[in-house]
């Protein structure tokens, strides 16, 4: 499946769903297979679920950028 939809899926997982850090975490996990172009917002997805920051990892997860290098 292309990677730009499984974003959109997991986004939307996220917002059905958006306390459970089984969902945040694979989601996490996710980036940072799919490149290092995400790793950021991945460590700090987990970071935030570790520390139980559910409503930051939540709102970190939502605001990833499939096409964050396009726009420069």
């Amino acid at each position: 499946m292309p990677i730009e939809i499984m974003f959109k899926i997991y986004q939307r997982l996220i917002e059905i769903l958006p306390y459970n850090d089984k969902v945040l975490l694979d989601f996490a996990e996710y980036l940072k297979i799919y490149g290092p172009d995400w790793d950021e917002e991945a460590n700090e997805i987990v970071e935030n679920v570790k520390i139980k920051q559910l409503e930051v990892a939540v709102k970190m997860a939502k605001t990833v950028d499939y096409n964050k290098y396009q726009n420069m």
